[in-house]
């Protein structure tokens, strides 16, 4: 995508603003307009989805086939009663059309990963019909049976979750301790977890034990203690404690994701001080040794400045490019270039806290993982 497209859709503000990208020739430049409107969020958002997927202009092929994809997916998401009567409707217009037309390569995807976001929120309702309803629905074609592992999942899904509420099981740690209870000794390895003569079909005990697994990874770093106390009890079979093993390293996995993600957000909150110092500073940048104590009016705490990767023992913070300390906004004709900040320890080394990469923040804000060695520049603080 051009660099002035990509700069408007990480700028839009309402959903308005993206109408005129979602209509584009370009899939790439459809696609990272649906996920900004994921990002923005709320009922407008959804609206301006639904009428992208039942758009009727949009070339068969496979880029029409991801950017539906992509979009009901991003309304799932955002979720709430707007967004399940969103799939609903999607749903029906798909259900139409498949049964007056030929089910050609991308109707039949699209009804397809309408029907699998229809189930996947549906599970929310946890009722047994409802997910029955669409279980049918989806399974009910070709392309359909192809998915009908994952539709099993998200059923399971919907069933234990309407389990754990039938018998009063409330909190966190004890719908882990229901679940965990109720993977079977059984894993995924065996043959006798496959349905014989239908590939990639699992039984009904493997498909639950996956669903337990994916939930328990939902549920985050607290279930963490209680996961790893299960597995160090005596007289498991090798497949339960496997499966109890994925849930600590996809959970390990997932919490990694969200610090990187909160580490970007802090970041773009300190450049966005820095500029407004700037502001108010007749273009000039922050300067010295003091220039996060100067930055202090425009942040909320000192923990700001800190990556979330942080620990008792190891303190990573954002240190200001010593290139830009003291300079002119007006020296710098391309901000997305120029790394405003960067990570480092308390020592003033160079931090790669996420995974062996770090987190910069540009001076236009955005923010990249990167390794040490960058498009040809090396990245460490002297060579900025």
């Amino acid at each position: 995508m051009p660099r002035d497209v990509v700069d408007q859709l990480e700028t839009a503000e309402t959903s308005a603003d993206l109408i005129p990208f979602l209509g584009a020739t370009g899939a790439a430049t459809r696609i990272a307009a649906v996920r900004r409107a994921k990002e923005i969020g709320g009922p407008d958002a959804i609206s301006l989805l639904t009428s992208a997927v039942l758009r009727d202009e949009l070339p068969a092929g496979p880029d029409p086939d991801v950017f539906r994809a992509e979009a009901i997916k991003a309304i799932g998401e955002i979720g709430g009663d707007d967004a399940l009567e969103a799939l609903l409707e999607i749903h029906d217009v798909y259900a139409q059309r498949s049964s007056s037309a030929p089910a050609d390569g991308w109707r039949s995807l699209g009804h397809t990963s309408v029907l699998l976001a229809t189930v996947q929120e549906l599970g929310r309702w946890r009722t047994a019909e409802e997910v029955a309803k669409l279980l049918a629905d989806i399974t009910s074609d070709e392309t359909g049976r192809r998915y009908t592992s994952v539709v099993r999942e998200l059923a399971c899904t919907a069933l234990l979750n309407n389990e754990m509420d039938a018998a009063g099981v409330a909190s966190v740690e004890a719908r882990a301790d229901y679940l965990m209870d109720h993977l079977t000794g059984r894993g995924e390895g065996s043959a006798d977890d496959w349905i014989p003569g239908r590939s990639g079909v699992k039984t009904q005990a493997a498909t639950r034990n996956s669903a337990i697994v994916d939930m328990l990874v939902d549920y985050g770093t607290p279930v963490l203690p209680l996961v790893e106390a299960r597995r160090r009890q005596p007289g498991g079979s090798d497949e339960y404690t496997r499966a109890l093993g994925y849930v600590v390293h996809l959970t390990q996995l997932a919490n990694q994701r969200d610090q990187e993600d909160q580490c970007a957000a802090e970041m773009r909150m300190v450049v966005e001080a820095i500029l407004l110092y700037a502001k108010e500073h007749d273009g000039i940048l922050p300067s010295g040794p003091d220039w996060k104590r100067d930055l202090m009016p425009y942040l909320t705490t000192e923990a700001d400045l800190q990556c979330p990767s942080s620990d008792g023992g190891t303190t990573v913070g954002y240190e200001l490019n010593p290139n830009i300390s003291g300079q002119s906004l007006d020296e710098y004709e391309y901000p997305d270039r120029v790394v405003c900040l960067y990570e480092a320890l308390s020592s003033g080394e160079r931090a790669y806290p996420h995974g062996g990469l770090t987190q910069c923040a540009f001076l236009n804000g955005r923010t990249r993982l990167l390794t040490e060695q960058w498009d040809g520049y090396r990245m460490s603080v002297n060579d900025f």
